[in-house]
């Protein structure tokens, strides 16, 4: 029993180790997730309060001639 019981302790040691750095990694990216969807949210109210005609323009084309003379 008495070699059991440091084998255990490394094992949990391991684990722990291996799991924070994961954890870290996983509430990193879900903490940048949820900033950038709330400052979508925050640019969205923002373009709503400006004009259409301001967002919008038009361009023409003219098309071209296969054969000028």
């Amino acid at each position: 029993m008495r070699n059991q019981a440091p084998t255990l302790h490394k094992r949990n040691r391991a684990i722990i180790v291996l799991l924070l750095p994961m954890m870290a990694i996983l509430w990193l990216v879900g903490w940048s997730l949820y900033r950038i969807g709330s400052r979508k949210q925050l640019n969205e109210s923002a373009k709503s309060n400006r004009h259409e005609d301001e967002d919008v323009t038009f361009t023409l084309l003219m098309p071209e001639q296969k054969h000028a003379k």
